[in-house]
């Protein structure tokens, strides 16, 4: 069981898979206009592109807006509205250079619409789909974002459980991967699941991306993770600089200890500190802000508990590089000995702790739990 108070600092830490945010996130972000010679400023083409981002922009507002009953209603509406105005900018523009990018906004809006139950945009969705991955003239980005947004939503929408839907999930990546390698969209999904796969196939699946035609970006996380897991077994002193080494004598020995990272600017992070500091436990907090004397006041008025290590150089400090701390949220577990035995300590925590022997004190005991 998860513990509640870790929610949000898992979702910080990036290790919650959420397949269907790859569809969220696109949905959410209208595209740049890139500078194009067919598009002056002040032209048809370029007035009708800027209504289009206004329909999708109040569309979101619609959709907010609406309540109870004619939520449903008035998402597909919404949506099917925005898909409508896409489509007759790329029909009208088709050699523009966003008529691809139309194309791809046509598809996540008849997504929304499906999604919602509109069952007669299905066949209209299924056609877009089509001839968006099989048309050449379109960049392989954009082709790979817009049948992954279609892959992902409909081969998830049936699966029940957390095994199958990082089964489900891998399985549409590799596919994904065939069809266009070396796009982003599906090697999000597979580092996804390669975050929330139990360690020795989290640590496969890590290997796999180091060593694939993956973007520079997941091909480095990964292999930080990989460096993580290599910390299990070490102890914990070895991986400290002077200051991380200084705060670490502070607590005393031979008490199981908790390390976090944490930033002021992740909410999840701070939640974690206080629970730690509610329960008394022995901690060690490594701050990720690049201002420390800001950061300080901010845990002593929250009240984050632990010894703290503060470092100017936010990510790039040494007690983050040698702890191979990617971000704030991420929380170690440390035995009585002061070995690390756990660098995934935000899953399945209370179980993780009971057995590394953590207790929470007991504040103002009584007379019966004293007794031995």
């Amino acid at each position: 069981m998860k513990s509640a108070v870790l929610k949000s600092s898992l979702v910080t830490a990036g290790v919650i898979l959420m397949p269907l945010l790859l569809w969220a996130q696109t949905v959410s972000q209208p595209p740049a206009i890139p500078p194009s010679t067919e598009r002056p400023a002040g032209s048809q083409s370029e007035r009708e592109w800027q209504e289009l981002l206004e329909a999708r922009k109040q569309a979101e507002t619609d959709v907010r807006d609406a309540d109870g009953a004619d939520q449903r209603v008035s998402r597909i509406t919404a949506n099917r509205s925005v898909a409508d105005k896409a489509k007759e900018f790329y029909t009208r523009y088709p050699t523009d250079t966003l008529a691809a990018e139309a194309r791809r906004i046509e598809i996540l809006s008849l997504i929304g619409t499906v999604e919602e139950g509109d069952a007669a945009s299905s066949g209209r969705l299924e056609q877009a789909v089509y001839a968006l991955r099989n048309d050449q003239q379109i960049s392989a980005a954009i082709r790979a974002q817009g049948a992954s947004a279609y892959e992902f939503t409909r081969g998830l929408r049936e699966v029940r459980g957390w095994e199958a839907r990082l089964d489900a999930t891998e399985r549409i990546a590799r596919n994904l991967i065939r069809e266009f390698p070396g796009e982003a969209p599906a090697y999000e999904a597979l580092w996804a699941v390669a975050k929330a796969r139990p360690l020795q196939e989290s640590a496969k699946l890590a290997q796999e991306l180091v060593a694939s035609d993956a973007p520079a970006a997941f091909k480095a996380a990964a292999q930080t993770l990989l460096d993580r897991y290599a910390l299990i077994g070490r102890p914990i002193a070895s991986a400290l600089d002077e200051a991380g080494s200084k705060a670490l004598a502070k607590i005393p020995a031979g008490t199981p200890l908790i390390v976090y990272s944490w930033s002021s600017s992740a909410p999840g992070s701070l939640d974690f500190g206080r629970m730690v500091q509610a329960r008394r436990f022995a901690a060690l907090g490594v701050c990720l802000d690049t201002d420390s004397a800001e950061a300080g006041k901010v845990a002593r008025s929250l009240g984050l508990g632990g010894e703290h290590v503060y470092d100017g150089n936010g990510i790039q400090g040494l007690a983050a590089v040698g702890l191979k701390f990617s971000a704030a949220g991420q929380i170690y577990l440390v035995d009585s000995s002061g070995v690390i035995r756990d660098v995934r300590g935000g899953e399945d925590f209370e179980p993780k702790i009971a057995v590394l022997g953590f207790r929470t004190p007991v504040i103002n005991p009584t007379p019966e739990q004293l007794r031995p």
